[in-house]
Parts: C-alpha cells; sequence; structure tokens
C-alpha cells in the first residue's frame, strides 16, 4: 500500500512537471514570435486586432498591462475559444504581443509603464551577469522616475508588485560606477519621490537635502 501512494506521488508530481515544462515551451514559443505572426493567429482565430488599434490604445493607456487588459475585456469569448484549442499558441500570447508592439513604436521606460519596469526588476531578481546589473538598475530608474512625473503617485503608491525602495535599496550593493550621471539620475530620484528612502543612497540624500534648504 505504502509503495502503491509513493508511485501514485511520483506520477504526480512528474504529471505536474511536465506541465510546467510544456507551459514554459510554450511561453518561450510565444517570446519568439513576431509581432506579425502573433496577430496573424488572432486574427485567423477570430479576433480581428489590428497593429494600428493596439498602438492607439497603448498611446492612450501608456501601461501594456492595462492595454492586455482591455483586449481581452473585448475580446474575452474568442480568447477563450482559442485557449480551449489547447494548441501551442494561446491568449497568453497577447502579452508579448502588446509588449513587442509598445517597443517598436514607443519608449516605454522615458513614458514610465510599469509593466516593463516590472520586467527589468524580474530581470535583477533572477540573476543576471554583474556587468549587467547597473545598466537593468539604471533604466529601471529612470523609469521609475518617468512614471511619477507623468501620474504624480507616491513612490509607495506607484507599484503592486514591487516596493521600490527595497528593490533600489538591495541593488544599488552591485552599482559600483557612481558616475556623476549616476547621483545626478538620484538627485532627480529625490526630486520626484520624497517619500523615498534615504538609505538607498545616504550621500546623495543628503546632497539633496542640502540643496532644499
Amino acid at each position: 500500500m505504502a509503495d502503491r501512494k509513493a508511485d501514485d506521488l511520483m506520477s504526480l508530481f512528474s504529471t505536474a512537471a511536465d506541465r510546467l515544462n510544456a507551459m514554459k515551451d510554450r511561453l518561450d514559443a510565444q517570446n519568439s514570435m513576431t509581432a506579425d505572426e502573433i496577430l496573424k493567429f488572432f486574427q485567423d482565430h477570430g479576433i480581428p486586432v489590428t497593429k494600428q488599434d493596439i498602438i492607439d490604445k497603448y498611446a492612450e493607456l501608456k501601461e501594456y498591462n492595462t492595454v492586455v487588459e482591455y483586449f481581452y475585456g473585448k475580446y474575452e469569448k474568442q480568447m477563450d475559444r482559442i485557449d480551449d484549442l489547447r494548441a501551442d499558441i494561446n491568449s497568453d500570447a497577447f502579452v508579448p504581443l502588446v509588449q513587442k508592439i509598445a517597443e517598436e513604436n514607443f519608449d516605454p521606460i522615458a513614458l514610465g509603464d510599469p509593466g516593463f519596469i516590472s520586467d527589468l526588476l524580474m530581470k535583477l531578481e533572477d540573476g543576471v551577469p554583474k556587468d549587467q546589473i547597473q545598466p537593468l538598475y539604471t533604466k529601471a530608474l529612470q523609469g521609475i522616475i518617468s512614471y511619477g512625473k507623468r501620474t504624480g503617485k507616491k513612490l509607495e503608491e506607484a507599484d503592486d508588485m514591487y516596493d521600490y525602495n527595497e528593490c533600489l535599496k538591495g541593488w544599488i550593493r552591485d552599482c559600483h560606477d557612481r558616475t556623476p550621471a549616476f547621483r545626478h539620475l538620484f538627485m532627480d530620484f529625490y526630486d520626484q519621490f520624497p517619500d523615498a528612502d534615504p538609505k538607498i543612497f545616504p550621500s546623495v540624500y543628503r546632497e539633496w537635502k542640502e540643496k532644499k534648504k
């Protein structure tokens, strides 16, 4: 009986692992497709969305996750039918589709798109070579500043997934090239977010406080 239970448990784990691997393979395949290939798939399956539709909606909303939610809502029944096919591509492909079109036609970091900022932070979280940490960190910081300027939100209100204060405080330890440009970017950061943690970059924070006197 014990051996049978162990076999059943191993079978369950194996099935779950197979499903996870299949999902990862599908997501990798969807991410590797061009925007035109994904668009054609959706158009062939009853979703008449065009590249211009996505460009127009992104220009309006400036956040790719919100754009994805808008089109999911608009074509919910068609998306469900696509998922029911259990094909190599499904409705999840709408995410890389919007990302690709946004990157081709806009500067999402300059717009402060929180979805793209989260993607950068996820890369840092997953682990990248040391020489890539500061460029990714700097790009995320630029996006966070842009987001604040666009929305007027406090830093603590900026993202539901990440605590920007904690993220920036943690990864700055691996940013060793403290150039004047890097320090100036943090002056802009503290200008935009007075609620930001002084411990992220203490020397710049002190300089910023002096200038505020």
